[in-house]
């Protein structure tokens, strides 16, 4: 956001933090729970997994990439993923049983039936994806784009923005 201001494509004092959305393991509902909370653990689970989908176009995808490389099963995990179009293909080839787990943000696998979360990376893998809201310093009517971002970075919101997997501050 803060270059994006420095280029004069965002109106100065706009912008307000959403929150943040943790990468994470969905699995189809009902699915067994496999163990990820520590890194052997975790580690166990996609040597175990039969399939593994994450978006080829994501802003993780290189994040995750680099993840098996440094976990040392880049090799062993390769045969078993599949890349999806996007964030919502990744997150239906769980949800029809094509693959089985789905590595993507929490606000990504919330809000779709027939999966659930089964819980954020381990260790020094946890990361958060930051969600940010504000105008164009080309709009059209200011006063309104800035009570809009007023309003969604509000309170009032904050109950639906967490329902849809997103961590608000309070």
């Amino acid at each position: 956001v803060t270059g994006l201001t420095k280029q004069g494509k965002l109106a100065g004092k706009s912008n307000a933090y959403l929150g943040r959305s943790p990468l994470g393991i969905g699995i189809r509902t009902g699915a067994r729970k496999p163990d990820i909370r520590t890194l052997s653990a975790f580690k166990q689970a996609l040597l175990d997994a039969k399939s593994i989908t994450y978006p080829q176009d994501g802003a993780t995808r290189g994040f995750i990439d680099n993840m098996f490389e440094k976990l040392g099963v880049a090799a062993r995990v390769k045969p078993k993923i599949i890349l999806a179009p996007s964030s919502g293909a990744s997150t239906a080839y769980v949800a029809s049983g094509k693959a089985e787990f789905v590595i993507t943000l929490f606000s990504e696998i919330v809000p779709v039936k027939g999966i659930e979360v089964l819980g954020p990376l381990p260790g020094e893998y946890a990361t958060y994806v930051n969600f940010t809201a504000a105008a164009s310093s080309a709009a059209q009517n200011m006063g309104a784009a800035i009570r809009f971002i007023e309003f969604i970075s509000g309170p009032k919101t904050a109950p639906l923005l967490k329902a849809k997997g997103l961590e608000v501050r309070p």
